[in-house]
């Protein structure tokens, strides 16, 4: 019989197979290098630097790193015994805190190699949450006294951004254009509103239609999210604030959603509960709809994704999760895969007087594996490893059918009859 070849490309006679609707998969890559065990990563650029925190060996302190290449390199702190990075703008500078000899932290703008302390609004406590791509860094200083907090810039000056009434603020985004978003209490109040300080005003962006709400990401185009009250429960769901309209992102399965942040292209990435009181799953936003980034990797992996904690604008996504019982961070990389599709070189049927055929072929393109069965005979292949299929032909007609598995879901069968005469 003809050899079948190139698993991939077009099914067999040029027929189309009919792709899963969601095509979007990701490869998980596992956040290593200070030698504890656990990672978590909060921020990553164009280039596909990551930054977090992470424990070394021996020590349950966590340290800033800065992970590229492979390699995750430890920041340091200002003489204390912690530290955290929190985001990294395109020329791989990073926000973040560290703990001063006199244990206290301190907001930091870094560069490997260099860590400048932000200093504070007069207390002895800062945190950097936020970086542009000016190299401004947002985030929150105590002001005197150390009794009240404020959201705060720092472009090599500190600036108090003030609240919006209540006593206490914090900075946890910024943009292109220095639009920063955050909480603040508002006026007689301790609940927090989300806010967008845009011109030098601050403005409360509301709820959805609870008490309380905070701000956690804008991107380039002024669009926000975070997350709200519904109600007067303590049940908040991630919302998209643009156009002056709140839109509520919804769940999973569970009651409870937060959006971390939003890239250039809209795609939002947070955390949802998939059942109430239940287990924290990673999401991804985007189309209109939140899916479960679990289901986006591979089976078997043994990860459980908890938290998504930025994506970049080429859709790479970094969190945490948990893998062998050890919270660890993780990068996913997004495949944007066609349907798994088969290719025949030759007939979809055939005559022949051998009793036993020997059927050879490979895997190519974005197909994962192939599962092929010809009467008793079933056999998988993987990857792009070549496969072959020795097999025993009963007289009369035999049908061997292939299904090809890749990312996209599964091609529909493709059945090919060979007769022995």
């Amino acid at each position: 019989m003809r050899q079948l070849s190139r698993l991939a490309a077009l099914l067999l006679l040029g027929l189309t197979a009919t792709a899963s609707a969601d095509a979007i998969r990701y490869t998980i890559t596992e956040l290593t290098g200070l030698g504890g065990n656990t990672t978590r990563a909060f921020g990553i650029n164009a280039s596909g630097q990551i930054v977090g925190e992470s424990n070394v060996t021996g020590d349950n302190h966590m340290f800033a790193f800065l992970y590229e290449n492979g390699t995750m390199t430890n920041l340091g702190t200002f003489g204390g015994n912690t530290s955290s990075a929190t985001a990294i703008n395109a020329s791989g500078q990073l926000a973040g805190y560290a703990r001063t000899g006199g244990n206290v932290d301190h907001a930091f703008l870094a560069v490997v190699g260099n860590i400048t302390d932000c200093g504070t609004l007069g207390g002895t406590i800062s945190y950097g949450f936020a970086i542009n791509d000016s190299g401004i860094v947002a985030g929150a200083g105590y002001l005197a006294g150390d009794a009240t907090y404020h959201a705060m810039t720092y472009d090599g000056t500190r600036h108090d951004l003030g609240t919006l009434g209540g006593t206490n603020s914090a900075a946890n985004g910024i943009n292109a254009s220095g639009q920063v978003v955050g909480a603040s209490q508002i006026t007689g109040s301790n609940i927090y509103h989300a806010f967008l300080l845009s011109g030098g005003m601050m403005t409360d962006i509301g709820t959805l239609g609870g008490n309380a709400s905070t701000a956690t990401g804008i991107n380039n185009a002024g669009q926000i999210v975070g997350f709200a009250n519904r109600n007067s429960s303590s049940e908040n769901h991630a919302f998209l604030y643009k156009n002056g309209v709140m839109q509520d992102l919804g769940v999973l399965s569970g009651v409870t959603s937060a959006a971390q942040a939003i890239n250039s292209s809209g795609q939002i990435v947070g955390y949802t509960d998939v059942a109430a009181g239940t287990a924290t799953h990673a999401f991804l936003y985007e189309n209109g709809a939140m899916r479960d980034l679990n289901t986006r990797v591979s089976n078997g992996s043994g990860w459980q994704l908890t938290y998504a904690n930025a994506i970049n604008d080429a859709g790479f996504i970094v969190g945490e999760g948990t893998l062998n019982g050890a919270i660890r961070g993780f990068l996913l990389t997004p495949h944007n895969v066609a349907s798994p599709k088969l290719k025949l070189d030759g007939k979809n049927a055939i005559t022949t007087p051998l009793a036993r055929l020997t059927i050879k072929g490979r895997t190519t393109g974005d197909v994962t594996s192939v599962t092929y069965k010809l009467g008793k005979k079933t056999a998988t292949a993987s990857g792009t490893a070549k496969w072959s299929l020795k097999t025993k032909l009963k007289p009369g007609k035999n049908i061997l059918t292939i299904v090809a598995h890749g990312y996209g879901g599964d091609s529909s069968p493709t059945k090919v009859t060979i007769t022995r005469s």
